[in-house]
């Protein structure tokens, strides 16, 4: 669905991206994409986050982003 956006406006990609799914990002780029939202990814109870979790998440991106 985003890979059909033409907005001038930069999007934040949202959506309960976690460490078991985030490596499906690795092929995903959009002229527009601008950000990341791990919020709900990331957390061991509502509102509460597990650093181990944000950890993963950001290691995964940087493995994803050096393939690239």
């Amino acid at each position: 669905m985003l890979q059909k956006y033409g907005g001038n406006v930069p999007f934040f990609l949202s959506g309960g991206i976690s460490p078991s799914n985030i490596q499906d990002l690795e092929n995903f780029s959009h002229q527009k994409f601008y950000a990341l939202d791990i919020n709900s990814g990331v957390e061991e109870q509502p509102a509460i986050k597990s650093v181990e979790k944000i950890k993963s998440v950001l290691q995964s991106l940087e493995k994803i982003r050096y393939k690239q």
